[in-house]
């Protein structure tokens, strides 16, 4: 029997870690991130920190592209922005809209079920990986589809792997 598909969040702090995952179409965790969880198609969305984004006053982290893993995180050594990684995975990115017009998370967590304490609920994404509630991915689907925003320029899409410009949607994208 297969097991039904999972829907994680996956946090991203680094503004180059975002544009090379995104480029590449491959996610990579470090040694302390429990993987063992994900499974080929579960869905994941990501969010990017605030420090990913600007330090500017006002600024808010936010949620902008979602999509799928494409296998198991597999033990190996990858090096991403000039950092190290021991596990990585081929992903599939269905929707990528520019991190700073990607919807503000916080403006949805009364529609969250992953996070119990609403008013506390920066501890929920101060890990790398963390599993959504049912119900969750849709939610947070429908507020980054709705954000829309702007195109990247053609040169951000990484020639080596089969990502998808900010701001584009795939076309062979289940609906």
């Amino acid at each position: 029997m297969d097991s039904p598909v999972k829907d994680w969040l996956i946090v991203l702090r680094d503004r180059k870690s975002i544009e090379w995952v995104v480029d590449h179409s491959q996610m990579a965790f470090r040694p302390t991130v429990n993987t063992s969880g994900i499974s080929p198609g579960d869905r994941f969305v990501l969010y990017a920190a605030l420090n990913a984004l600007s330090n500017r006053p006002g600024e808010q982290s936010r949620v902008f592209a979602f999509g799928a893993f494409l296998s198991v995180p597999k033990d190996e050594e990858l090096e991403v922005a000039g950092k190290r990684y021991s596990q990585s995975c081929p992903i599939r990115i269905d929707l990528a809209v520019p991190p700073k017009q990607g919807a503000v998370f916080a403006s949805h967590l009364a529609n969250l079920a992953f996070v119990k304490n609403k008013t506390h609920w920066a501890g929920y994404v101060h890990r790398t990986l963390a599993a959504l509630m049912p119900g969750d991915f849709e939610v947070l689907r429908r507020v980054i589809e709705q954000s829309g925003g702007s195109s990247f320029p053609a040169q951000r899409v990484a020639p080596s792997g089969p990502g998808l410009p900010f701001g584009r949607v795939r076309t062979d994208a289940p609906g």
